[in-house]
């Protein structure tokens, strides 16, 4: 990989497209206080926790069900002609539909009193079998939105994906003031999907599409090319969702919640520097998979960004937790306890995993990320076994924690052997910067629930000098773009 900036740029596009990215996560976080008011202070753990198993329930099912024909379209689409774009695309969708139906009907229709008898789960246990049907909403959607993230419509997405956001916003705003139950919340999200994907269809080339009819040939080589993926995403979902209902089983959905909202505080960390890393895949895979130089340049732009951005946000979040929780909630989720600081390393870990994972996946190395999957899933599910009937859900964040850093340590090992740097220079001037970022906010002895708002704000933007002094950041390539490139 090339070390020297100067050898090459990112183009102006390239960041246009970044920052673009960045509208529908400005207006997610404005409207996070809505989202927490709405769900966690109407919502008593008990229900918050009901609400995260129904929600796991729908997107394990989404992930699990399809097979992951849809990892095809990331492969294929950005390099693609017009046509075989849309022949693709219907092809894989409609195989989806199918998949997915047959599924719902066979497995979760029959089971879903099971799983309610053994989550405790405090309401009708129809809610298992009937959230992940109507959410054949999502994938509809999801799928569409995927298909012109692929075509590099970034911006095109960024503006539905702000559509999105603001609907859904709105439905919540709505809901303080009638009256907030799980139904109306799941009837929130749901409308939110329906509204966005009919306006996502109007941007399709709907001459192309009707022509477009479903290809054996094509859904052969999605399920040669995804079906070992379906170990990443089944897997995936097992990490993120076992745990939910073991805890559940052991404990009480109450304790579901105190668990998932500790995981969901730090995930927007994640959120705030994943955007550099999911803009710019199409641009990558191009450039890695036409073996141009640009990759090397648009792989170090993601790895320092994402890492730099979610790193320092996460260290921000524990030290303000006794302030931002209370404010943003209820006092009673600070009793995730250790959950906060185990999920803060979280942000980093999976950041780096998803870089040399798009790697990997573009090798098609798949069969090795599978297997890798499959492996961290078990551990996780036998940990899980171990750590929930002794320590709760605190021992549930230690596993997945686990699960997750053997699994980035794996792929950055599988790049080396590829001959990928590491930029190992780089991690290192990292961990020192979060380490001297972290001794900061210790040093100033944070007051607890008495932190000022102008406070908690300025020890935020103290993290950039830190940054630009590690040279995490590169300032000089960021000047490059915006004033030398056209």
């Amino acid at each position: 990989m090339q070390n020297n900036i100067n050898e090459s740029y990112l183009n102006r596009n390239h960041l246009t497209t970044a920052l673009a990215s960045y509208v529908p996560r400005i207006l997610q976080f404005l409207m996070a206080p809505i989202a927490f008011i709405v769900i966690t202070k109407r919502f008593s753990p008990e229900t918050l926790g009901a609400f995260q198993l129904i929600e796991k329930a729908c997107f394990l099912s989404i992930f699990f069900f399809t097979l992951s024909l849809n990892k095809y379209l990331g492969y294929t689409i950005p390099s693609a002609e017009q046509k075989e774009r849309y022949k693709i695309f219907v092809s894989v969708l409609f195989a989806e539909v199918l998949l997915y139906i047959f599924f719902v009907v066979i497995l979760l229709f029959p089971l879903s009193g099971w799983l309610a008898q053994k989550t405790h789960f405090p309401f009708s246990s129809h809610w298992f079998w009937l959230a992940p049907a109507l959410w054949l909403i999502y994938l509809f959607e999801h799928r569409v939105l995927l298909f012109l993230g692929m075509k590099k419509r970034m911006k095109l997405k960024v503006f539905i994906g702000v559509f999105e956001e603001g609907i859904y916003s709105c439905g919540l705003i709505l809901l303080y003031f009638i009256g907030t139950t799980l139904l109306r919340v799941i009837a929130a999200q749901l409308t939110s999907y329906i509204m966005t994907l009919l306006l996502a269809l109007t941007f399709l080339n709907w001459k192309i599409l009707t022509k477009s009819h479903p290809s054996l040939r094509v859904f052969q080589a999605a399920f040669h090319y995804s079906f070992p993926l379906i170990l990443v995403d089944a897997s995936m979902k097992i990490i993120q969702a076992f745990d939910n209902f073991l805890i559940a089983h052991y404990y009480s959905t109450a304790a579901v919640g105190f668990y998932s909202y500790a995981f969901n505080y730090f995930n927007t960390a994640y959120l705030l520097g994943s955007p550099l890393l999911w803009s710019l895949y199409p641009f990558f895979a191009d450039a890695y998979l036409k073996k141009t130089a640009e990759r090397d340049t648009l792989f170090r732009f993601q790895l320092t960004w994402t890492l730099t951005l979610s790193g320092f946000a996460s260290i921000g979040l524990l030290a303000h937790r006794f302030f931002l929780v209370p404010l943003l909630s209820r006092a009673e989720y600070l009793k995730g306890g250790n959950a906060f600081v185990l999920f803060s390393f979280y942000p980093i870990i999976i950041s780096i995993m998803y870089l040399y994972q798009q790697v990997l996946l573009l090798e098609k190395d798949t069969k090795y990320i599978g297997i890798n999957f499959l492996c961290a899933a078990l551990l996780n599910i036998f940990m899980n076994f171990i750590l929930i009937p002794r320590f709760g859900f605190q021992g549930a964040a230690f596993a997945s924690t686990l699960c997750f850093s053997l699994l980035m340590i794996s792929f950055i090992h599988r790049c080396k052997i590829k001959k990928y740097d590491i930029r190992v220079s780089w991690i290192i001037r990292f961990v020192i910067g979060l380490s001297i970022w972290a001794g900061f906010l210790y040093l100033l002895r944070i007051p607890g629930q008495h932190v000022p708002m102008l406070y908690l704000i300025l020890t935020m933007v103290a993290a950039i000098p830190i940054a630009v002094l590690m040279k995490l950041i590169d300032i000089k390539e960021l000047w490059h773009i915006i004033f030398v490139s056209k």
